[in-house]
C-alpha cells in the first residue's frame, strides 16, 4: 500500500471536520489536491481499537510501546504485512484518536457496494499480530461502504459504536448488525461486596465485578454509561470501607497510573477490570503492611523519633500513613498511652535536655536544632515541662 501523506492527510483532515462534507466543497478540495477520487467511488471505513497498557507484577502500569511514534510505525507495518493482498493503491491506514484508547482508522476505496468476502479474515490475522508480537489486545469494527458525502455520516456512527462497544475479546463487529445497548443497569449486590473487604476476600470481590461486567455483557447492557455508573458504584464501596478503617482513599490512590487507569477504565471491560485490580492490589498491600511486625501507631512513633526537628503536626499523618488524623491520634493514644501533640513536645524536650546537658551549644541553636524556631515558645514549653527553664536546666546538670 502506498502510505501517501497526501491521502493521509486528506482523510485526516476529513473526519475531523476540517473539510466540509458537502459534494461541491469536496469536490472542490479533490481537484485542488489532485486526489483520485470521484463522487461514485465508494469508500468502507473499519476502525480498530488497541489497548496497550497493562500492569506487571509489580503493580506498575506500563505500555507496550515506549515511544508514541515507535507504536504508530509498528501498527502501520503490521496492518500492511497483514493486508497485503487486499490493498490498493488508494486504501490508507492512520491513527485518529488517541486520547484514551488508541484508535485506527482504516479506510478501502472499492469498486461496488458489497463488503470484500474475505476482510474479516485480514483483520482477525492482523489482531493476532498485534497480540503475539505485543501482547496488546484490539478490536475491529466494519462500517458500510458509501460515497464521500455521505462517508463522513457513516463513520460517525461507527465511530460511536466502537466508542459503546466495550468488550476487548479480539472481537469484530459488523455495523450492518449493530444493536445499542438496552439502557439498564442492574442492581449490585453492594452488602455482598462490603462483606468480601470486610473479611480479607479480594480475590472474591474482584470475581464478582468481572462476573458482573460479564452479566452486562451477556444481557445486551453493556455501554459507556453502564460502564461509568458501574466503576462509580464499586470506587464508593472501595472508598467507604476505607473510611471506616480511617484511611484517606485519595491519598492512598493518587499518582499519573492511578488517573490514567481511572480514565481510561470507562472505555473498555479490560481497562475497567485492570483499573479494579490495581486497587485492590495498592489497599490490599497497605492493609498488610499496617498488620505487619509492627502498629500504625509504632510507625508514628518511628516517624516522630526521626522528625522531630521538622514541622511536623497531625496533618503529616494524612500524608504519611493515608489516615484521618483524628482516627491516628486516636489510635496512637490508644497504644502509647499519651497523645500524639504530647509526644513530639516529650520527644522535643528529652533531646533539648540531654544537649544542654552534654554540649556547649547556645540554648537558641538547641531550640532550633529539636524544632522550636521561636525561643521565647520553647523556653514556656521547657518550663512547663520540667518546671525550670533551659538556662536554669543546663546549670542545675552541670553544677
Amino acid at each position: 500500500m502506498q502510505m501517501s501523506a497526501q491521502y493521509e492527510h486528506f482523510w485526516n483532515a476529513f473526519v475531523h471536520k476540517e473539510i466540509a462534507d458537502d459534494r461541491n466543497a469536496l469536490e472542490k478540495y479533490i481537484r485542488q489536491m489532485q486526489l483520485p477520487y470521484t463522487e461514485s467511488d465508494l469508500f468502507l471505513p473499519v476502525i480498530f481499537n488497541l489497548f496497550p497498557y497493562f500492569l506487571t507484577k509489580e503493580n506498575e502500569l506500563e505500555s507496550c510501546f515506549d515511544h508514541e511514534s515507535q507504536q504508530l510505525n509498528f501498527i502501520k507495518s503490521t496492518f500492511q504485512a497483514a493486508f497485503t493482498d487486499q490493498l490498493c493503491p488508494y486504501d490508507i491506514f492512520f491513527e485518529y484518536d488517541s486520547h484514551h484508547i488508541s484508535r485506527f482508522l482504516a479506510v478501502f476505496h472499492l469498486k461496488t457496494s458489497e463488503i470484500p468476502a474475505l476482510l474479516s479474515m485480514y483483520c482477525e490475522t492482523f489482531m493476532d499480530l498485534v497480540l503475539k508480537q505485543l501482547h496488546c489486545i484490539m478490536n475491529c469494527f466494519i462500517g458500510i461502504p458509501s460515497q464521500l458525502d455521505m462517508f463522513l455520516s457513516s463513520f460517525e456512527k461507527l465511530h460511536d459504536m466502537a466508542s459503546d462497544c466495550l468488550d476487548y475479546k479480539e472481537r469484530i463487529y459488523l455495523f450492518s448488525s449493530y444493536r445499542p445497548a438496552l439502557n439498564v443497569y442492574p442492581e449490585i449486590k453492594t452488602k455482598m461486596l462490603e462483606f468480601y473487604l470486610e473479611n480479607n476476600q479480594f480475590s472474591s470481590f474482584l470475581e464478582y465485578c468481572h462476573q458482573y461486567l460479564q452479566k452486562l455483557s451477556n444481557c445486551g447492557c453493556l455501554n459507556r454509561q453502564s460502564v461509568t455508573n458501574f466503576q462509580v458504584d464499586i470506587s464508593q464501596v472501595i472508598y467507604a470501607f476505607l473510611k471506616n478503617k480511617g484511611i484517606y482513599a485519595n491519598k492512598l490512590y493518587h499518582g499519573d497510573h492511578y488517573h490514567t487507569l481511572s480514565i481510561n477504565a470507562k472505555y473498555s471491560v479490560h481497562y475497567m477490570e485492570m483499573f479494579l485490580q490495581y486497587m485492590i492490589t495498592i489497599m490490599q498491600n497497605y492493609l498488610k503492611t499496617t498488620d505487619e511486625k509492627k502498629s500504625i501507631a509504632m510507625s508514628i512513633k518511628e516517624y516522630v523519633d526521626e522528625h522531630y526537628a521538622e514541622n511536623i503536626h497531625r496533618d503529616c499523618l494524612t500524608d504519611l500513613f493515608f489516615l484521618d488524623p483524628n482516627y491516628a491520634s486516636k489510635i496512637f493514644k490508644k497504644e502509647m498511652g499519651i497523645s500524639f501533640k504530647d509526644y513530639i513536645i516529650q520527644k522535643r524536650i528529652d533531646t533539648a535536655k540531654d544537649l544542654l546537658q552534654n554540649t556547649n551549644l547556645p540554648v537558641n541553636t538547641v531550640a532550633n536544632n529539636v524544632g522550636y524556631d521561636n525561643y521565647s515558645y520553647f523556653s514556656r514549653i521547657f518550663k512547663k515541662v520540667t518546671d525550670m527553664t533551659p538556662i536554669e536546666y543546663r546549670n542545675k546538670v552541670t553544677n
